[in-house]
This record gives structure tokens, C-alpha cells and sequence, in this order.
């Protein structure tokens, strides 16, 4: 094998960490059939002393110098020549010297085989002796130099040709390039890639190059191994690509059972493609303030609740899944260009400093996107085991984030990179398809996912919508005992309440026009209630449908005195709609009848009342007997404002947080305390028995 290296000096300034090497080459090369030819201006203080003692043959053509000379051949004569191609060949100490001409081999090319030899004419001019004077040859030049092809070209043409057709080649010294576009799917089936544990989290990203070692491997993100990742990248760097390689690998590779993923592009929104899939909780954008915040709160309830598992077990994963078979879920957090999240939600970031270092010991894990090395805060950035660079603006900027760089930077294509091991690699991002069908794919891959882990789909980050209808529930299976009422504002959880606790469940507030939309929503979910009989009791009630309840529950009373049992008992609920005016209109025995029926009534007879009415109204039984019996003044719901100047409920809620409620949000008390909830609405009633 021969290394050949033409100016030698500028090799040596450019490469000095490969001079070593050379020297070592030049020291035991021969032995092994390694051969140097080196060629350089001026040798003094560029050629090594070790390869100096290790090189037999030296070749100097004309020099500049008698120096030059002198350190070449030890003589000065190969500073004076003057023709080129002209040398002094030197063969050990002077056991051979000699000067020679190198051969030409830049003139034009014809082929031997299609030259045809012509006799070419002249004229002589001779003496009166027969001797030429003078000769005149037509030249046959402009033939010959019609090929463009020289001499050195067609003879390495020549052998190329014959090594082909002889299927003769050199082993290559270097592997090629990795190329600027790779998919996600040749690239695992090129390394056999085989996943571990599935509930070690590990996504395929690409492969990396190793020159030193004449390698190409395999580029994977360890999160569970490493935990945090970092991606820095200009505009164009391709750290969309970057996040699209990984998202979908993970939800290729896990189930929703092992791994669920929240995303937060702030970025270009491109990401909004894997909202369908159902490894995804959900897709958050720069505006959705509420679900970020709600975000934060989740992940939180998660760490508590996976550090309490984890630490039953013995701490570890590993240790849980050998005692448990349910699967303990990963979770994932995307945040596409972190610097906008910094500038939106500074309270975020606060609790992203906490979760990042505390999450990945209990499944939680980020990956942050990010365009310079500063943008990232050093509290959350020291969190993070994984940080890769893509094209930056500045070769610095490198440094900065990956520290020593062995002066390896990444090529000018999108998706290149740089990434630090024991030394620093080069690597590209797979695509998983063309670009152009991302989009088409991932939508194609999210219905087959969803397909499969139709019942395993990750928990959406529920916000309370702006107006809330029954249709919100029209998936929630409920009974008289945990109807819908509304979403509670604190975790925004539906606020599920049992009418059956008390005879009568007060619903007030200072205005009964207020409590109207509220009213018209809670006689349609009441009317949906099986098992149950529900009517409303209003002004317009006949006084017959008054003493038909009062019979009702006599009769009750008296058969469950008689066998204590009320098993056989239709559940009967009535919405007493502004109460005082149905009192009004009642004659002398019917009020009667209304009081003893709410006074005798049990919860044993099951039969309830909802009382609804403006908090004064209601105010005004406060001293009647069925009222002080049957009213609870620590259970109820108050819609709206003005809960703080009212004292027919009691709550330790404090005045701050119940000023100014609108009217769609509620106080709902209980024996569990005070919750904020806003409240179902329906500005249409549905058809309900009056």
C-alpha cells in the first residue's frame, strides 16, 4: 500500500493530530508493505526526523535554494538545474547518485490502434553532392491533437477498465458518507435493531458516523437510560424532523399502556399531526394557556403517584414490573422551541426546573427543543443527560453546549449533526418517509395505533370549555346518586353529586333568573336518570298531584314501619321549582299536606326534593319546623356571586375566592367541603313532566 501526499507541509498544518500515525507508518510501514511518497517545497522543519531516518529513497528536482538542496541530497547541486523534470536520485547514503528526467505524459492521446501510419511528404533541397540542405515536412499535428484526452487520463482510463473487467479492486480505506437522506425503517432493518425491556424507553433516530474506527452506527435516544434531551439547532437544522423521527418511533415501538406523550409545539405546529394517535394525550399550542398550566399540574400528580408505587416496590422500575404485572406508564413531554414557552409562561419554567430533575427517576421525561445554547436555562439544562447539536449559526455555539468538539462540525444538510460520546460523532436524522408525506403517514399510522389500543388511548388535558352542556356528558355512565353537574375547576373533573344524601338539596342564589339555564340542564340529566321517577313541582302543579305524593309517602312510612325494608322502592325525585310561589296557590290542607310530607319524609321512603329558588325566599321558611328538620345548611349548590353576604349556607370557603363568580359557576357544599365548579347549562329546557 503506498500513502501518497503532495505538499506535505500543508498536510502536517492541517492534520497534526494524523502525524503521528504517519510517523508511526513511516517507522514499521515497510515492513508491513506500507510505503510513504512524500512531496513537499521546502523539507527543513516539515519533514520529521524520524521520517527522515526511515526513507531510503529521495528525489529532488529543481529547489530554490542551495539549502534546499543540502537538506534534501546534501549537496547543492539540485539547485542548479534547470530542465524540467530534471532530478537528483539519492538511494540511501550515497550508495547510488545519479541525476535522471522524468517522463511527460500530458500530451494528447490517440490510440495506437486507430493511428494509421501515412508516409508523410517533404521537400528536399540538395547539393551537387546529394546532401539535404534544407527539408520542408507537411505536419500531420492538427490530427493528432484533435483528441482532447491526455496521455495520464486514458492510461488510468485504461486500467480501470481492465480492473473492472477483471473484477480486480482495492479494498476502500474509509466507508462513504453517510448520505443526507435516510428512513427511519432501512436504517433499523440495516442494524437489526431489537428493542429490551418494553418499558425501557429507547427511540431510533438515525446513525452516526465513526472514521477513526471505519464505522457507521446505530443513533438511538436512551431516555430511560440517559433521561433528559436537549436538541439544538437553527431554523433550518431540522429539529422538527428531529422531534416528528422520535415521536413516531416511540409510538411505533410502545404500547399506550407503557408510554403516554404530551406535546408543546411552540414551534411551526407541524407536530399537531400525532393529536389522532393514541399514545398522545394532547397537542399544546403557544395560546392554550389554561392546558399548559393544567399540564404542569398533571405531571406533578403523576410524580406523587408514581413515587408511591415505585417506592412500595422498592424504587426502581425494574423492581416494580418483577411484583407487578400492570404496566406502570412513561410519560413524555415534547416542548418544541423552549424559548417561546420561557417568554409565555415564566411559572411553567419554575416547575419545569422541579419535574425535570425529580421526573426521570419516576418515568417522567423531557425532550426540549431549542436554536441557540442560551436559551435554555442552566437549572433545567444541568437536568438533562442528552444534548445534541445540529447546525448552529456559530461554530462556538458547539463548544458552548457539547464542550470539546475534537474539531468534528456537522456537514451543510438538514437533519446533520453532532453528538458527544467518548468522542464527538457526526450523524444524520432518519426521515420516516419522503417529507412531503409525513403528514399522510403519521395519519395513516395514528388509525391503525388507534385501532389496536382502541381502550389504551392516553388522558386528554382537560380545560373547562366556555359553555358547558349536557352533550359533555353524554359518555359519562351516572345514576341519581353522582349525576353531572358541571367540572370542577380545580382539577377539572366532573362533579358528580348524589341527591339521595338529604331530603331536600338546596339550590339558591341571589337572583332566580340566574339559575335558570342551570335548572333547564339539570331537568334534562334528571329525566335520563334510570330507575327513577323525576317530576318538577311548580305553581302550575294541580293540588291532587300534592296530596297524590302525600299518600305516596304515608304509605311508605306506614309498610316500612311494619317490615323495615324499603328494597321495593321506586326512587322519586321532584324539582321544587321557586317553592314559596307553589305555596301560594295551595289551599289550607294542601300547605299542610306539603309540610307533613317533607317533615315525615325519610331517606329510608326514597324520596328526595330539589329546592330551587332565590337565597331570600328561601330564607323565609327558616323558621318552619319541615325546614329546620330537612335543611341542611352545609349541602347544597349556590350559583353566582353574593355567596359571602348570605348565612342560609355555611362554608369555611374564604370571601376572596367566591367574589364575583359568574353566573355558570357554582359553590357545591357537602360533607367533602366547598368545590368551585362551573355548572351545566341549557338556555332550552327539555320536555320534562311539570
Amino acid at each position: 500500500m503506498f500513502i501518497i501526499s503532495d505538499e506535505f507541509a500543508e498536510l502536517k498544518s492541517q492534520q497534526p493530530e494524523f502525524m503521528q500515525q504517519l510517523i508511526s507508518a513511516a517507522r514499521i510501514g515497510r515492513s508491513l508493505g506500507v510505503h510513504l511518497i512524500l512531496a513537499t517545497q521546502k523539507p527543513s522543519g516539515v519533514v520529521d526526523d524520524q521520517i527522515w531516518s526511515n526513507s531510503r529513497f529521495r528525489v529532488c528536482l529543481k529547489v530554490q535554494e542551495k539549502s534546499d538542496s543540502m537538506d534534501m541530497i546534501k549537496r547543492p547541486d539540485a539547485a542548479e538545474l534547470s530542465t524540467t523534470g530534471r532530478f537528483y536520485l539519492q538511494v540511501g547514503f550515497n550508495e547510488f547518485f545519479d541525476i535522471g528526467q522524468s517522463a511527460w505524459c500530458g500530451a494528447p492521446y490517440v490510440p495506437s490502434d486507430t493511428q494509421e501510419k501515412k508516409e508523410i511528404p517533404s521537400i528536399q533541397v540538395i547539393d551537387n553532392l546529394g546532401r539535404i540542405q534544407k527539408e520542408l515536412k507537411l505536419s500531420n499535428d492538427g490530427e493528432q491533437t484533435k483528441s482532447k484526452l491526455k496521455q495520464i487520463v486514458g492510461i488510468v482510463n485504461y486500467l480501470s477498465d481492465l480492473a473492472k473487467d477483471e473484477n480486480v479492486s482495492v479494498a476502500p480505506l474509509w466507508l462513504d458518507e453517510i448520505p443526507a437522506m435516510i428512513y427511519l425503517e432501512e436504517v433499523i432493518s440495516k442494524y437489526g435493531y431489537v428493542p429490551t425491556e418494553k418499558y425501557i424507553l429507547e427511540a431510533v433516530l438515525g446513525e452516526y458516523d465513526d472514521p477513526f474506527n471505519q464505522s457507521q452506527e446505530l443513533l438511538t435516544l436512551p431516555l430511560t437510560q440517559k433521561g433528559n434531551a436537549i436538541v439544538y439547532g437553527n431554523a433550518a437544522s431540522g429539529k422538527e424532523t428531529f422531534l416528528t423521527t422520535t415521536i413516531f418511533d416511540l409510538c411505533n415501538r410502545y404500547s399506550p399502556e407503557y408510554l403516554n406523550m404530551y406535546i408543546l409545539d411552540f414551534g411551526n405546529e407541524t407536530l399537531q399531526m400525532f393529536a389522532g394517535a393514541p399514545h398522545v394525550g394532547d397537542v399544546i399550542l403557544s395560546a392554550d394557556e389554561e392546558k399548559v398550566l393544567r399540564l404542569m399540574k398533571y405531571l406533578k400528580e403523576t410524580l406523587v403517584e408514581h413515587k408511591k408505587l415505585l417506592s412500595e416496590a422498592g424504587g426502581t422500575y425494574e423492581l416494580y414490573y418483577k411484583n407487578n404485572s400492570k404496566p406502570l406508564k412513561n410519560v413524555v413531554v415534547i416542548i418544541n422551541n423552549f424559548a417561546a414557552l420561557n417568554e409565555l409562561y415564566e411559572d411553567a419554567v419554575e416547575e419545569l426546573a422541579y419535574l425535570t430533575r425529580e421526573g426521570t427517576k419516576y418515568g417522567i421525561y423531557f425532550i426540549f427543543s431549542a436554536s441557540s445554547s442560551n436559551e435554555i436555562k442552566y437549572k433545567i439544562s444541568q437536568n438533562c443527560g442528552q444534548c445534541i447539536a445540529l447546525q448552529m449559526n456559530d461554530r462556538s455555539d458547539y463548544v458552548s453546549i457539547l464542550g470539546n468538539v475534537e474539531g468534528t462540525y456537522p456537514s451543510k444538510h438538514s437533519g446533520r449533526g453532532i453528538i458527544k460520546y467518548d468522542h464527538t460523532y457526526e450523524f444524520q436524522i432518519a426521515h420516516i418517509c419522503e417529507p412531503a408525506d409525513t403528514q399522510d403517514m403519521v395519519k395513516a399510522y395514528s388509525e391503525q395505533w388507534n385501532a389496536i389500543y382502541s381502550k389504551m388511548a392516553a388522558s386528554n388535558i382537560r380545560v373547562v370549555p366556555e359553555t358547558l352542556t349536557i352533550s359533555e356528558f353524554d359518555n359519562v355512565v351516572y345514576g341519581i346518586n353522582n349525576v353531572p353537574i358541571g367540572i370542577e375547576l380545580l382539577n377539572v373533573t366532573n362533579m358528580l353529586f348524589d341527591f339521595t344524601e338529604t331530603v331536600i338539596t338546596p339550590v339558591m342564589s341571589t337572583e332566580y333568573k340566574r339559575m335558570i339555564p342551570f335548572l333547564n340542564a339539570l331537568k334534562m340529566l334528571l329525566s335520563k336518570v334510570e330507575n327513577t321517577h323525576f317530576e318538577v313541582i311548580n305553581e302550575k302543579t294541580p293540588e291532587e298531584k300534592i296530596v297524590e305524593l302525600f299518600k305516596l309517602m304515608v304509605y311508605r312510612n306506614n309498610l316500612y314501619k311494619e317490615t323495615g325494608n324499603n328494597s321495593d322502592y321506586e326512587r322519586h325525585i321532584y324539582i321544587v321549582e321557586r317553592p314559596k310561589q307553589l305555596f301560594k296557590n295551595l289551599s289550607e290542607d294542601g300547605i299542610d299536606k306539603l309540610k307533613i310530607l317533607i317533615l315525615k319524609c325519610e331517606l329510608e321512603y326514597n324520596i328526595n326534593f330539589v329546592f330551587i329558588d332565590d337565597v331570600n325566599e328561601i330564607k323565609s321558611y327558616s323558621s318552619e319546623e319541615w325546614f329546620k328538620t330537612r335543611f341542611s345548611n352545609t349541602r347544597g349548590i349556590w350559583i353566582g356571586d353574593g355567596f359571602d353576604d348570605q348565612y342560609v349556607l355555611k362554608s369555611g370557603i374564604s370571601r376572596r375566592e367566591v367574589r364575583e363568580l359568574k353566573n355558570d359557576i357554582g359553590l357545591v357544599l357537602s360533607e367533602n367541603g366547598t368545590e368551585k365548579v362551573k355548572l351545566v347549562c341549557e338556555l332550552e329546557a327539555s320536555e320534562v313532566k311539570g
